[in-house]
């Protein structure tokens, strides 16, 4: 894993430039994490997930090939990126992923993937390891197939659970996340989930509520009322997010930040336009090569037009940067809000030894 030794301070320093930069009006030297969503394809039809909603590019356009996402790498190693997050749809669709994850990872950057891991066999993990892999997240709903089943469908718990193990083998240097989907008709035993979680090798565990934005916005609307969660609802939710974090610490684990659970638990305002970090410290670029801010602030130029330093650092992204600083959408996205959240002095130090914690894991 070439790369990953270092990485932690030096995206410590960039997120510092970009600080300043946010701070002052002004486009961030580097880029310090990158989003790519390497297909809109999956294999399954999780019942909160808008994937399978979403229209085709009108362009016609297909997904970025190999050679285009190394491309992409390449403008992401010259901006100074330091952590490259792989997901789709289902990133294991795409038969070059380790491929992809080779490329980055030889350029210095840590490579994570998020998946339902319901495609890993014996040589896909070999491959991944292989490849240069530096984390990896798995879908986990309910500590049961009763509760995870009824979001991802039959048979899938046993899936995921056998795709940890598998990881555990083959790759036990590959540090594993869990990120567990919450939608309101369902059960939140997420406090019972830890010592499962923990007896799978897992290293941290994650919630994350549907909400109204990101791929749940694409879901039609009679499929909301049991599946998405208003701000109330997400206030409810708050005796059990501190069970969750009390079930944490006894079992040695480590979850989301303690400012995303108070976000997520309606004890904290959301971030919104003021405090968005998106355009900033972050890019995301779609299956077809469309660089934006985040998937509910999306760009108009692909990277087949031009590189991605080039996008990054003109008009562009300057004009995405003032639509995030204007935006006031009420946000909960577990990507943008962990790391614009930690920008704030307090949440920066008042959670230092979580901080550690996810730069180790993340890069090393």
């Amino acid at each position: 894993m070439s790369g990953s030794i270092g990485n932690g301070f030096s995206l410590a320093r960039r997120l510092g430039g970009v600080w300043f930069a946010r701070q002052f009006g002004r486009a961030p030297a580097g880029l310090p994490i990158l989003d790519l969503y390497l297909t809109n394809r999956c294999n399954l039809h999780c019942r909160p997930c808008g994937a399978r909603f979403l229209p085709p590019p009108q362009s016609g356009a297909a997904e970025l090939s190999t050679a285009e996402w190394k491309a992409v790498l390449d403008s992401a190693a010259r901006l100074h990126c330091s952590l490259v997050s792989l997901s789709g749809g289902e990133p294991l669709l795409r038969p070059d992923l380790a491929e992809i994850i080779r490329h980055g990872d030889s350029l210095g950057m840590s490579m994570h993937i998020s998946s339902n891991g319901h495609l890993l066999d014996e040589p896909t993990v070999a491959d991944l390891r292989a490849s240069g892999l530096r984390s990896i997240q798995i879908s986990l709903h309910g500590p049961t197939p009763a509760i995870h089943d009824a979001i991802s469908g039959a048979g899938s718990f046993e899936k995921a659970v056998h795709a940890i193990a598998l990881l555990r083998r083959i790759a036990p240097e590959i540090p594993i996340g869990v990120n567990c989907t919450l939608i309101p008709e369902l059960p939140h035993p997420f406090a019972e989930m830890v010592p499962f979680v923990k007896s799978l090798g897992v290293r941290q565990f994650k919630i994350t509520p549907a909400y109204g934005n990101l791929l749940h916005r694409a879901l039609p609307a009679a499929s909301r009322p049991g599946l998405i969660y208003d701000e109330q609802k997400m206030r409810d939710l708050w005796p059990e997010i501190e069970r969750l974090r009390r079930a944490l610490n006894e079992h040695g684990l480590f979850g989301s930040s303690r400012a995303y659970a108070r976000l997520i638990g309606g004890r904290s305002p959301g971030p919104r336009g003021r405090y968005c970090y998106a355009a900033y410290a972050l890019c995301a670029v779609d299956p077809y090569g469309v660089a934006g801010a985040c998937l509910d602030l999306p760009g108009t130029i692909s990277v087949r037009e031009r590189p991605l330093e080039e996008i990054w650092r003109g008009p562009e992204f300057a004009r995405l940067r003032n639509d995030v600083r204007r935006c006031r959408l009420a946000c909960w996205d577990c990507t943008t809000m962990e790391v614009s959240l930690r920008f704030r002095a307090r949440h920066l130090l008042g959670d230092l030894a979580q901080n550690v914690r996810d730069l180790r894991h993340y890069v090393g």
